[in-house]
């Protein structure tokens, strides 16, 4: 049997630029993303006094007219695509013989490679007591 308690959840639906006023909500999607809002909480020994939060709300606008001039704005042909950082991870060298870390899930040592149909790899040369040690070719 389940018991069930009664939760309130507060989800932010609209804003108010603190600078020029202009409304913010999720009809305007462009707008909505773009705004710019922060809660901090102040530590030890700060100007806006010690333990106290401070909120800011601005809209894209307000942001590029205040902070343009030291923003630094990167453009995204700069950082790469939406699968640059995939296509990166993809293309770098197996440092070691770890499962965990294998390119393809057919590699690993793990119950996918039985569901590959492929062979577990080994990890090290099977010794027995007595055997010399294989060298690679």
């Amino acid at each position: 049997m389940r018991e069930y308690r009664t939760r309130t959840i507060s989800e932010v639906v609209a804003s108010t630029c603190n600078r020029c006023k202009r409304h913010l909500s999720r009809d305007e999607p462009g707008e909505w993303q773009e705004q710019l809002s922060f809660d901090h909480s102040c530590g030890f020994d700060s100007v806006f006094g010690d333990g106290n939060t401070i909120s800011l709300d601005l809209c894209q606008h307000c942001v590029l007219e205040v902070l343009g001039q030291w923003l630094q704005i990167t453009k995204s042909a700069d950082i790469g695509g939406a699968n640059s950082l995939a296509q990166a991870l993809l293309s770098m060298p197996d440092a070691g013989e770890d499962a965990d870390f294998a390119r393809r899930p057919c590699d690993t040592q793990r119950k996918s490679a039985k569901k590959c149909n492929a062979p577990a790899k080994q990890v090290g040369p099977a010794r027995e007591s007595g055997e010399e040690e294989r060298k690679p070719d």
